[in-house]
């Protein structure tokens, strides 16, 4: 049963750590290359700490290795639109990532509770378990940032006009 166990917390721990290395080589790599306003504001360590963060709700709830990819893909998404409007606009706003950073915690939030969820149900199968990870994360920021874009803090081009 030892062996089980051990065999288990490598597949869950082992790829994940590996993906958010190559995610922090990542963003490092386009800070030393675009020297973008984006990297600068919060430096590396934000973009190192949010997947670990999911990383680690995760693997607390034993999770799958594609359930914390799914969810990792999600966070790469949501953080897109904040790329693509640093490095195109002419003259950007300095705390625009401030959105971002505020529909974090619904992110992470919503990620546990689907965690929970894959758990409680027995949810099985590679597709499903990386779409509920998908899903459980981009759900709560999603949410989160339609609310915080249009009512408390104005994140550029990236507030949704959903309710208003």
């Amino acid at each position: 049963m030892l062996e089980n166990l051990n065999s288990r917390r490598n597949y869950v721990t082992e790829a994940p750590v590996r993906s958010i290395l190559v995610l922090a080589f990542a963003m490092a790599a386009g800070y030393l290359a675009f020297e973008s306003e984006f990297l600068r504001h919060f430096g590396a360590w934000y973009y190192v700490a949010s997947p670990a963060v999911i990383l680690l709700i995760c693997a607390i709830l034993w999770r799958t290795g594609l359930f914390f990819i799914g969810a990792l893909v999600a966070y790469a998404a949501s953080i897109a639109p904040y790329l693509i409007y640093y490095w195109t606009a002419s003259r950007p706003e300095g705390l625009v990532i401030l959105g971002h950073v505020l529909s974090m915690p619904g992110g992470a939030i919503s990620l546990l509770l689907f965690a929970i969820g894959v758990r409680t149900y027995k949810l099985s199968g590679p597709l499903l378990t990386f779409a509920l990870g998908f899903a459980g994360f981009g759900t709560g920021y999603l949410l989160v940032q339609i609310i915080i874009c249009n009512t408390v803090l104005f994140c550029g081009p990236l507030s949704l006009k959903v309710f208003l």
